[in-house]
């Protein structure tokens, strides 16, 4: 046999030793919920499966549903009689939760936490607290373990729910602080304007950052025009949008700019003694935790943060974001740029591209699509991404959810992160692109019959059909003059140069379809399903109809028929989220789209996002 057929095999045999452990956990876990099974017994099973962890979170409500709460206490006694370890205590923390016993609750999660500084037993201590009406509480409960770990998940989430309940409900100062330290960006922004310092203040440094700010000038995602407008002013409007891509230029280039020795400007910022101790931390948090990324949020009013998840890898945080930026945002939007821990607080970077849903699956499908087409150049490390990436790809469109693939492992989501923050300028580039903003617009072109026009321009010799669907290429010397597609509602065509304009209509007229028209459009992506314009009344009506409508996204289906007959959750879940973000776009009040939820028998966006 040879090594690696040697390889092979042992890789089969540990898949296979992997799927009987689960097996023969699971059986153990289904023995301690039976209610035949003797408590003492039950508390032996489990001390073998968890030994001196917490018990997964799951298996106090299981016992429940297979007995009652009265043998849950009786196997949380026998285990604490065993042995009073965090196993035991954390199994008695949630029998005393499904007991409506908060106060005992908090007490074994005290003590359990005493033995053990697991994140499970801060989790359940928070929930007490929760139950008692502390939410504060719960709040600083569970700050202690996110400052050392802010990528605790869980936790964070878990922070966020407690967050939105002290400023719902915040009727003391002690409440009233909490959510002042939550929102209170000055740490941050004193750590930018230390680094940028810090930056400027070297020669090296600067060439280095400067290394950095052409690769974005390179891939067109600034014009030097910009560039020579940064001044302090500048930076001082961060409504601005050329001020924003400005600020996340230089947060990217604090990550990868690399000096003589190899480190990064963060890096060296981190390690060096001369910066006081406290923003070394941050920056060494910021260094190790940051994320870039295409993060959606589904809910754009501070309370006081905001949930959002991020379309490509499916991670959730609860994030403090400026009041400013989500001002008059659409319900999912998606925002282009990065997310950084500050003493386990998740804030939003000081510079972001706001995209529509369309937009950013057009991103997600564009770096997919990359890291398949380089899958060489990532190497051995990179191969579960690549992995991923080729079993995602069918899925990626306009009706994609991360939580509605397969999830990334960690060694592929590692691999992620890093491909989502080096693709960062290329992503920039290509939202500028969507929107003329390179200087080359899109027209949507009004002729009579869109089809026989398109016909008649691909039997032109200057055109050419790059592939079965489009789009047309125009071409002269080998040299790209337009790219033309077709769509239900005609033709939609992208300038290299504006002043082709002229030249395109006339070989429109030549063919024998004159425009009627040719107007300006700001992005190349539209929504799948659009409200239709009228009055409320009649929008009411639309929606009530909605549900049985054929649409052209779900391949001629009615959202209810693609929901029932062909388990189309997600799709039409993905559908209304359109009609919401349109509903907003265009000032519409009272658009009931969770009764249209209700009628389909989905739950609420919110909880689904």
């Amino acid at each position: 046999m040879s090594k690696r057929e040697r390889q092979r095999t042992a890789r089969r045999r540990g898949r296979t030793e992997q799927r009987d452990r689960a097996r023969r956990a699971e059986a153990r876990a289904n023995q301690v919920a039976d209610p035949m099974t003797e408590p003492e017994r039950a508390a032996e099973i489990l001390a073998g499966l968890f030994g001196s962890d917490p018990v997964d979170a799951e298996i106090a409500p299981r016992i429940v549903r297979q007995g009652d709460v009265g043998r849950a206490r009786q196997v949380a006694d026998a285990a604490l009689r065993r042995d009073a370890s965090p196993m035991a205590l954390s199994l008695a923390a949630d029998v005393a939760l499904l007991d409506d016993r908060p106060v005992d609750a908090e007490a074994f999660a005290r003590r359990a936490l005493e033995l053990a500084d697991h994140p499970e037993l801060h989790l359940r201590l928070a929930v007490a607290l929760l139950n008692q009406a502390r939410a504060a509480d719960a709040v600083e409960a569970l700050d202690g373990p996110l400052a050392a770990n802010p990528g605790l998940e869980e936790l964070q989430l878990a922070r966020g729910q407690a967050l939105e309940i002290v400023h719902e409900h915040a009727r003391t100062a002690a409440d009233q602080r909490v959510v002042d330290r939550f929102r209170d960006r000055t740490a941050l922004t004193e750590l930018h304007a230390a680094v940028g310092e810090y930056v400027v203040s070297s020669d090296q440094r600067g060439e280095a950052f400067a290394e950095a700010v052409n690769e974005w000038v390179e891939v067109e995602a600034v014009t030097e025009d910009e560039l020579e407008a940064r001044t302090g002013q500048a930076l001082l409007e961060p409504g601005t949008a050329d001020a924003a891509r400005l600020q996340a230029l230089g947060e990217w280039a604090w990550l990868t700019t690399a000096l003589d020795d190899g480190r990064m400007l963060l890096e060296a910022f981190a390690e060096d003694p001369a910066v006081p101790e406290d923003q070394r931390r941050r920056a060494a948090d910021w260094l190790g935790w940051a994320m870039w990324g295409l993060w959606e949020i589904d809910r754009p009013q501070a309370t006081p943060g905001v949930a959002v998840t991020e379309l490509v890898t499916g991670v959730q945080l609860y994030a403090e974001v400026p009041p400013a930026l989500l001002e008059g945002m659409p319900r999912w939007s998606v925002l282009l740029g990065c997310m950084v821990p500050v003493d386990g607080v998740w804030r939003a970077g000081g510079g972001f591209e706001v995209a529509t849903p369309t937009e950013a699956r057009a991103l997600v499908h564009e770096l997919v699509d990359q890291l398949m087409e380089h899958a060489d150049e990532f190497g051995r490390e990179g191969r579960p991404m690549v992995a991923w990436a080729h079993r995602v790809h069918e899925q990626v469109g306009d009706l994609w959810l991360p939580a509605s693939a397969e999830p990334p492992t960690p060694q592929a989501l590692a691999g992620l992160h890093a491909a989502l923050r080096a693709a960062v300028p290329s992503l920039f580039a290509s939202m500028r692109h969507m929107r003329g903003g390179d200087g080359h617009d899109w027209f949507r072109i009004e002729v009579e019959d869109p089809d026989a026009a398109w016909a008649a321009l691909a039997a032109q010799p200057e055109l050419e059909l790059e592939d079965e669907d489009g789009p047309l290429i125009w071409l002269s010397d080998a040299e790209t003059r337009a790219v033309l597609r077709l769509d239900e509602d005609g033709l939609v065509v992208h300038m290299a140069s504006n002043d082709e304009l002229g030249a395109l209509l006339a070989l429109l007229e030549r063919a024998g379809h004159p425009a009627d028209s040719a107007e300006p459009v700001t992005s190349r992506f539209w929504s799948p399903v659009a409200l239709p314009d009228g009055p409320a009344d009649e929008l009411a009506g639309w929606l009530r109809a909605w549900p049985d409508e054929p649409l052209e996204a779900l391949d001629g289906a009615s959202p209810r028929i693609a929901l029932h007959a062909d388990g189309a959750a997600v799709e039409v879940e993905m559908l209304i989220r359109y009609l919401e973000h349109d509903a907003d776009e265009r000032g519409l009040r009272g658009v009931a789209t969770d009764a249209l939820r209700a009628q389909l028998g989905l739950g609420s966006g919110s909880a689904r996002a």
